[in-house]
């Protein structure tokens, strides 16, 4: 803003000077030029005077003009509590709290102004031309977030509705009155919009939430009263688009059930391999089966056209006279449809109970029924919301009192007073359509496809159960019998206590036998090896039992064939040992030191070539006998007997030869002291004297078992002999 301009170096004393001199000259006789200049300086001071005060004047509206806008703009758009950041509810009457706040700072500021009617009505000016500007502001968004706040009013109690009609999925009642409550707000909210809004917005709403309520029903396959649901969403106005699908959802529930319910039998009866064939089965069962499809349209037409004028009687059979109720049913029979009433509102408490009721004419089609409430009957069918109601002499149920056939382009079949006629679809107030057009068809070849692929997979999964709980099964079972051997190998259990466990705790399984028979088997080839060696062990033991025992070798070798196997080495060990023990050597000799002494003094007397011969030959005579004691008597002998037997084979024996046959034969004598034992240690177990085929003398020596028919012996002449064994020199 411009400022008025003045000279701020004219001193009011100065101006004071002037005036005192233009006084002085007029008293002291000054002419009248002295009375212009004092005109002119009063003039002067007025015009300062003026510019002074209209500067003041400014100032103080700039001010006041500041302060005002400062706090208007505070009082719309401080962030922290602005009314035009207020939102939802908190933005209700914000233009009564700006009217309120305009003009406490309006009169505040007034009363702060000078006293200037120009200058205060220039800022009611202004004040004016603000207010109303930030007074539309005000309003425009008290009424943008007045509709937001409605929005999100409405919202909220949706979503509560919404929630009590998805939780109520399976009650019809619930959906019927979460839905009509809704509808109720909707007209309360959003009454202003106009029709074309709600009826929008209620369809919206209706279609959501029907939507939800048959997702739940599916997601819970729960679908015991889907016809009663589809029917109360239907009465709401839900699009006929949504509850084709949910029809068409609740009848794929209902099929899956039917299939789960039969499936653990299907498979019992077909075993886990026959799904193929019992998956035949099942479809042929469909095929003929009647769904939800298209009516005999063929039917329906003959059947209307031959009852055309037909007369109308109450409570009449059909035959020569018929009723709304009676010919409704009729037609509809021969069209494939069955209806379950004899009364119109018998048939409208049906299509309520199938989920085929719909309040809106435009979707009914060719074969379903037009139910009427008829307001001249009202005295004698009273309305009623009791079921219980139809075929009642007093009440009607829903207020449905006739009922027709739609035919087509808004006309109906129907038996009024007049019988059997056409007539307008509006000639009664309409309570509901029934939508029984989409009775008696069979499955298409699709649809079996679709059923068959359901059962199968169904089958599959059972099956798949069945083989999880074996193989569950079995894990325990493994589990439970591993535990059990492995305590029973830490408690010391043998290889057959093992094995013969394993064999009682598969028997009759055969995948648990398959599971454990590596098992098993490695115990019975254990507890068989232990078997082997522990008759291998009692075995060798009984041989070395038999060779200490002093069992002949011929016996010994013959136990040895005929109750076990020795290898090559063992059994030419065994023959080692028992030559060695016969020899009177070796580890199974028997102890000579008890009769040391008898052996050693004998073979003082002997020839040195013969001492050789006499330690083996005692040796093995004296284990021979040492050994047969042993068997006869169960102990050793005594020392004295010891001592005996020795000096029996140590002793000298004096042998003499030339023993003939006959007395008239003469030859040579000859006799010696001989040792037996000289004789046993060459070979010998016994001699006697001999002619030979020269006619000679001769000592014949046997070996053990030698006869003189086996020729197992030596024919010593008799002179060698003696010189050889006995004491004769040579």
């Amino acid at each position: 803003m411009k400022l008025v301009s003045y000279d701020s170096q004219e001193q009011l004393n100065t101006i004071n000077g002037q005036i005192h001199n233009y006084a002085n000259e007029i008293a002291y006789g000054a002419d009248q030029s002295g009375l212009r200049s004092i005109a002119n300086g009063i003039a002067n001071i007025n015009e300062q005077y003026q510019k002074k005060l209209d500067e003041d004047l400014n100032i103080a509206y700039m001010n006041a003009e500041t302060d005002y806008k400062k706090r208007i703009s505070d009082a719309l758009t401080n962030e922290d509590n602005g009314l035009l950041h207020t939102s939802l509810g908190g933005a209700a009457n914000i233009g009564y709290s700006f009217n309120e706040i305009e003009s406490k700072a309006r009169h505040e500021i007034l009363d702060n102004l000078p006293n200037n009617n120009r200058i205060r009505d220039r800022f009611l000016r202004m004040a004016d031309n603000d207010t109303i500007a930030n007074s539309t502001r005000v309003q425009v968004h008290e009424r943008s977030e007045r509709e937001k706040y409605k929005d999100v009013t409405f919202n909220n109690n949706l979503d509560q509705s919404k929630q009590i009609a998805v939780l109520g999925f399976n009650n019809p009642n619930v959906v019927q009155t979460a839905l009509d409550g809704i509808g109720k707000n909707i007209e309360l909210m959003y009454g202003d919009r106009g029709e074309e809004f709600v009826k929008g917005k209620k369809q919206e709403v209706y279609d959501t939430i029907g939507q939800s309520v048959v997702n739940e029903a599916v997601t819970r396959n729960d679908i015991k009263y889907g016809p009663q649901v589809i029917a109360a969403l239907r009465q709401a106005g839900v699009s006929e688009g949504i509850l084709a699908k949910a029809d068409a959802a609740f009848q794929q529930v209902n099929s899956q059930q039917t299939i789960n319910g039969k499936i653990s039998g299907d498979v019992d009866t077909y075993g886990e391999g026959g799904r193929e064939k019992a998956a035949d089965a099942y479809v042929n069962g469909l095929r003929n089966q009647n769904k939800g499809g298209s009516i005999n349209i063929a039917a329906l037409d003959s059947a209307v056209n031959g009852a055309i004028g037909k007369p109308y009687v109450l409570g009449s059979d059909g035959g020569d006279a018929t009723d709304c109720g009676k010919f409704t049913l009729d037609t509809l029979a021969s069209a494939g449809v069955t209806l379950n009433y004899r009364t119109a509102d018998g048939q409208y408490l049906q299509a309520e109970q199938e989920g085929k009721l719909t309040t809106d004419i435009s979707q009914a089609k060719k074969g379903d029924l037009v139910f009427w409430h008829v307001p001249s009957n009202e005295a004698r069918w009273a309305t009623s919301d009791d079921p219980n109601a139809i075929n009642s002499d007093d009440k009607a149920y829903k207020g449905v009192t006739h009922v027709g056939v739609y035919m087509g382009d808004g006309k109906v079949a129907q038996a009024g007073s007049s019988g059997v006629s056409i007539v307008g679809a509006d000639i009664y107030p309409i309570v509901g359509i029934g939508k029984f057009s989409g009775s008696g068809r069979q499955l298409t070849d699709g649809e079996l496809l679709e059923e068959r692929n359901m059962y199968l997979k169904a089958y599959d999964v059972e099956v798949g159960k069945r083989k999880k709980a074996r193989a569950e099964e079995l894990d325990r079972q493994k589990k439970a019998i591993q535990l059990q051997y492995l305590e029973m190998q830490k408690n010391g259990a043998s290889n057959a206590e093992l094995a013969n466990f394993l064999d009682n705790a598969t028997a009759g399984n055969e995948e648990l036998t398959l599971a454990f028979g590596g098992v098993r088997n490695r115990y019975i080839a254990a507890e068989r090896a232990e078997a082997t060696a522990a008759n291998n062990a009692a075995y060798k033991t009984n041989i070395v039992q038999m060779i200490q025992n002093g069992t002949p070798a011929s016996d010994i070798l013959k136990y040895a064939a005929e109750n076990g196997s020795l290898s090559m080495q063992e059994m030419s060990q065994l023959n080692k040992e028992l030559t060695d023990r016969d020899n009177g050597t070796g580890s199974y000799s028997v102890d000579l030191s008890a009769v040391q002494s008898v052996m050693n003094d004998a073979m003082d007397g002997l020839k040195d070539s013969q001492k050789g011969l006499f330690k083996d030959g005692f040796r093995k005579d004296f284990s021979a006998w040492y050994q047969q004691y042993m068997m006869e008597h169960g102990d050793p002998p005594s020392v004295g007997d010891q001592i005996w037997y020795a000096n029996q084979i140590a002793g000298p024996k004096v042998i003499q030869t030339t023993q003939v046959d006959h007395f008239w034969e003469s030859g040579e004598n000859y006799q010696s002291n001989v040792a037996l034992a000289t004789l046993r240690g060459a070979g010998y177990v016994d001699y006697k004297p001999v002619i030979g085929d020269d006619g000679g003398h001769y000592v014949r020596l046997y070996r053990n078992g030698g006869t003189d028919e086996n020729g197992d012996y030596n024919d010593y002449d008799e002179r060698t002999f003696h010189q050889t064994f006995g004491d004769l020199d040579n």
